[in-house]
């Protein structure tokens, strides 16, 4: 925070904004600075750097955004994620985790087993570009 007329926040504290119709309604969204509405911010602390910070919210989207609205998904059912020791693989297999599904994930290095099944994967298969006979 920069500045802030109402004086909620005091300079320096770590606030994100939601989206709330940035690039839309008004410019911003890939400022350094800019002036947002006070309902879209929330205070937070992080050690992260700012760079891993903006990359976050990216990467939910695209996680949520798969398993919810593109995929329906449901507790009890079994989702494949390929490539997954990716990001976004990780994440999808967290949330497919704790919202009741089976994982099954692929990685072509198997030393990254450990890493996928500490990530919520149930199964992991190596991938050897055959693997549609072990599914």
């Amino acid at each position: 925070m920069e500045a802030d007329p109402s004086g909620t926040y005091a300079k320096g504290q770590q606030v994100f904004a939601y989206m709330g119709e940035m690039g839309r309604d008004y410019d911003g969204s890939y400022a350094e600075f800019t002036c947002v509405p006070h309902r879209i911010l929330v205070p937070f602390e992080s050690t992260l750097p700012w760079e891993t910070l903006g990359a976050i919210p990216e990467l939910f989207q695209t996680a949520h955004g798969s398993l919810y609205p593109a995929l329906e998904i449901r507790p009890g059912e079994t989702l494949l994620v390929r490539g997954g020791t990716s990001s976004v693989g990780l994440l999808v297999a967290q949330i497919a985790r704790e919202a009741g599904l089976t994982v099954v994930s692929t990685t072509r290095n198997p030393v990254k087993t450990e890493l996928l099944q500490s990530n919520g994967a149930s199964v992991v298969l190596i991938d050897d570009g055959a693997i549609a006979g072990r599914l």
